[in-house]
């Protein structure tokens, strides 16, 4: 049994980083974020160096839609996918699903370049798995490079 998500973004992140032509020694941090969990996996010239998976993903933006609108969980996952969603969706729920994601990276990043011989990443890429309209994401200002 093969998860045909999983591989196509694997494909299709590793052309993306190969596009950035960072070289043998390019380190690239690539969080794929899931239904319910996020995994950071840190490339160093293509090979994986570190990987740790964290527990957010966005079944979190489902539970708040059914909270904020008074959905069951079932019908927030499909409004979520089929893009209808309340129209203050953009500026209520989004900023902060943005955020609670920002955070969890920030973390993540502090615990890999904290932990490892590595002092820096030169790229970092977010890779949304589930299917979900995003809208133009908000500027997250202050997020510090990496």
């Amino acid at each position: 049994i093969m998860d045909v998500d999983i591989f196509a973004a694997q494909l299709a992140a590793s052309r993306v980083i190969d596009s950035m032509q960072l070289g043998k020694n390019g380190i690239v941090a690539l969080f794929e974020i899931g239904g319910s969990t996020t995994t950071l996996q840190v490339l160093r010239g293509g090979e994986s160096v570190y990987e740790r998976d964290l527990s957010f993903g966005g079944q979190q933006l489902t539970q708040a839609m059914a909270r904020q609108y008074g959905f069951t969980q079932q019908e927030a996952e499909a409004k979520k996918r089929t893009h209808e969603v309340p129209e203050d969706f953009e500026t209520t729920l989004l900023p902060e699903f943005v955020g609670n994601a920002a955070s969890e990276i920030s973390r993540a990043m502090q615990l890999f370049l904290s932990s490892t011989v590595y002092g820096k990443v030169d790229r970092i890429l977010v890779w949304l798995m589930w299917r979900v309209w995003m809208p133009r994401l908000p500027s997250r200002q202050g997020v510090r490079p990496w």
